[in-house]
């Protein structure tokens, strides 16, 4: 297998991208956002209720944290997806050059070039827009299927069915 394939930049897709990564590295993210609202939630019932029987300020503040921790933690992928945009270095926003084997992959942009072996590669994964090959806790690369041919989409199918770390 041999494919190679011009990849221009597009924000909205590095975008996508990042927030996959984010998702991968933290899935329970959102819901632990909605548990800590909830029991915020109930800290704010139980300190109106107990001000009846005396001060429940640091009850009251103690909730009102939660539910702030909880608002953070259920929009923290579009928060880090933000950061992670304006502290990107350049060469991300530039198209990239791609070329795939069996072996290597290798991506330039203007005056940045990086080549991976696959064997560093952890996991291959298949979306409607495209493969995310997985390096480490913090790369990605997307090989998107509008940038390949059919032929090439179902070769690197292949190989990416078959890819086991």
């Amino acid at each position: 297998m041999r494919i190679s394939m011009k990849v221009p930049y597009d924000e909205s897709q590095l975008r996508r991208t990042l927030r996959f990564l984010f998702e991968r590295r933290m899935p329970s993210a959102r819901p632990q956002g909605v548990a800590l609202v909830a029991l915020g939630g109930v800290g704010v019932g139980a300190a109106k209720f107990t001000d009846m029987f005396g001060d429940s300020a640091l009850l009251f503040w103690a909730s009102s944290a939660l539910i702030s921790s909880g608002v953070v933690m259920f929009f923290i992928a579009r928060i880090s997806v933000r950061s992670a945009m304006r502290t990107l270095p350049g060469y991300f926003r530039l198209d990239q050059q791609v070329l795939i084997d069996s072996e290597w992959l290798t991506v330039s942009t203007t005056g940045c070039e990086s080549r991976m072996h696959w064997s560093w590669a952890e996991e291959i994964v298949e979306t409607a827009e495209g493969w995310y090959a997985l390096f480490g806790k913090s790369h990605i690369q997307l090989f998107p299927k509008n940038a390949m041919s059919k032929e090439e989409q179902a070769a690197f199918g292949q190989f990416a069915a078959t890819f086991k770390k």
